[in-house]
């Protein structure tokens, strides 16, 4: 196998237009997105500026009485009472919202402007507003029923936008539908313990937090476009591998290679640990030269140096998976359609799927995890991101998982001695 091995390396390094093709243009796509395209991830874009009308309707101080008056008909004891009546005036629902709306984070996006409900409408019909959150009757007392008493069906609060496929009106609605989500969950947690857990208030155990899950600094664009471009021209560096494979058959060299009395299965590996040379040059070398010239990355520890090496090295060996199996029905078919309808279309495909051309998410992004190079990108932005080791290990497991398929298939289908001979 070492022999076809040091055939392979060779036949690739006389191709030196190909070989400079492979190696050099993911690295002037990085350059040329990473810097068009500066201000699509998180990192590189501007402070957004959503502006947010406010309609509230409600009566929070009659609210508020309204609740009371309820507590002093109910069968609690009077500490209770005195209690839930303090946690009322303290931690009603529409100052919890007020609150979240004036943190520093939600202020910096969101400026909101309390109006009637005729401006309100008025100026999201001129888009002076991007939403509407209303606020509506009774909000205040239906609310603290549910919530202090677990009386009721609670309330809630309108949300009217102008497209709801604009980018501002979801920051919007997921803004809102955390806010409701925390509210709701921590009120579940009150009723479970009795009570003896509420949002803010003191003197109480938590009994839960949140956990940052990426450690490191967001994304740049530089820094995701290093990455997309190079599983995705990884995948090109396989179909080059299949279309040697043919030109090897066509000078007869398959042949003379077969009466040698060499199996056609060494002659396969040979493909295989070839590409997965190449596409570890490939990697290294982009990432060498983006760290550089760009600042892309910063190899600020030795794990982190491992974890991307070992990134490289699954991602490589799937590549050679899938340069074998393209071997295998290039040669049982003799044809070059193969490469060309693998690189010519199928990479694209992969590319867009997997999230090459721009980040992808809700389906796409589900579709894309299971291509090659999408479980390769993910593992790279998660290990990027500095996320728990416990996180790569899906989509890693996935490269592996579909590396060893797409081998298996290549055995399978590789021509016996006597097809590959004829």
């Amino acid at each position: 196998m070492v022999s076809f091995l040091k055939k392979d390396i060779l036949v690739l390094i006389r191709d030196k237009t190909g070989l400079l093709t492979l190696l050099l243009m993911p690295f002037v796509l990085t350059a040329i997105l990473g810097f068009s395209l500066q201000g699509i991830m998180g990192s590189d874009s501007q402070t957004l500026s959503l502006e947010l009308a406010i309609v509230i309707e409600d009566e929070v101080e009659q609210g508020i009485t309204q609740f009371t008056a309820e507590l002093d008909r109910s069968n609690l004891a009077d500490d209770t009472k005195g209690e839930l009546e303090a946690m009322a005036m303290s931690s009603h629902p529409l100052l919890i919202l007020e609150s979240m709306l004036e943190s520093g984070q939600i202020s910096d996006i969101v400026e909101k402007t309390e109006m009637t409900a005729e401006e309100a409408q008025k100026a999201l019909d001129n888009e002076d507003v991007i939403a509407i959150l209303t606020i509506p009757e009774g909000f205040t007392y239906h609310s603290l029923e549910k919530m202090l008493l677990n009386q009721g069906d609670g309330q809630t609060f309108d949300l009217t936008v102008i497209d709801y496929r604009s980018l501002g009106a979801k920051v919007i609605s997921n803004i809102l539908d955390n806010f409701t989500r925390s509210l709701n969950f921590e009120t579940a947690i009150a009723h479970a313990s009795n009570g003896n857990y509420v949002s803010g208030a003191e003197g109480n155990d938590e009994l839960g937090g949140t956990e940052t899950v990426s450690a490191g600094e967001p994304i740049q664009s530089l820094e995701y476009y290093t990455l997309a471009m190079a599983v995705m021209f990884a995948l090109y560096t396989a179909s080059s591998t299949s279309e040697r494979a043919l030109l090897e058959k066509k000078q007869q060299a398959f042949n003379r290679i077969l009466l040698s009395g060499k199996h056609p299965f060494v002659y396969l590996l040979g493909k295989f640990f070839a590409t997965f040379l190449v596409v570890c040059l490939q990697l290294l070398i982009l990432f060498g030269l983006s760290a550089l010239l760009f600042n892309s990355f910063t190899f600020h520890s030795i794990e982190f140096v491992a974890g991307m090496f070992l990134i490289v090295g699954i991602f490589s060996l799937c590549v050679g998976s899938v340069a074998t199996l393209l071997t295998s029905l290039t040669l049982r078919f003799t044809s070059a359609s193969i490469s060309n309808v693998f690189s010519g279309g199928i990479v694209s495909l992969l590319a867009f799927a997997g999230g090459s051309f721009f980040p992808v998410s809700g389906v796409l992004q589900t579709v894309g995890e299971w291509t090659p190079n999408g479980a390769a990108l993910t593992s790279f932005l998660l290990w990027m991101q500095g996320v728990d080791q416990s996180l790569i290990i899906s989509p890693l497991a996935k490269v592996i998982c579909m590396a060893i398929l797409l081998f298996v298939i290549s055995l399978v289908i590789f021509p016996k001695r006597r097809e590959a001979a004829s």
